[in-house]
């Protein structure tokens, strides 16, 4: 069995977001992508780069999300990666997640 990782789908707006879903059903139905309460997703490392091609045709792209430990401003999170998605999803008021993502996950953004 290989590794998961936890993903999210970042596209123009939500009708996007479901293409690249029924998109992914369409071509993989074998491949159950694992919706968390959070909107990210889990999958095998393996479909990622799968994933990223039906993303790109669908006008969305996909951002792997990295843990935050435990103790670290609260309680154990996700952030992303990317350093777009990145600024894209800083919240301007001072909310523990725009500390998150400032502090912890971009530093120097």
């Amino acid at each position: 069995m290989t590794s998961q990782i936890r993903i999210e789908i970042v596209g123009r707006d939500a009708f996007w977001r479901g293409a690249v879903i029924v998109e992914w059903e369409h071509q993989h139905p074998e491949q159950k992508l694992i919706e968390e309460t959070s909107g990210a997703y889990l999958i095998e490392v393996d479909w990622l780069e799968d994933l990223k091609c039906i993303a790109g045709d669908c006008f969305s792209r996909i951002v792997v999300l990295r843990r935050i430990p435990a103790g670290v401003y609260g309680s154990a999170g996700f952030c992303h990666l990317d350093a777009t998605a990145r600024r894209d999803h800083v919240d301007e008021r001072q909310s523990q997640a725009s500390y998150l993502l400032r502090h912890i996950c971009a530093p120097g953004i």
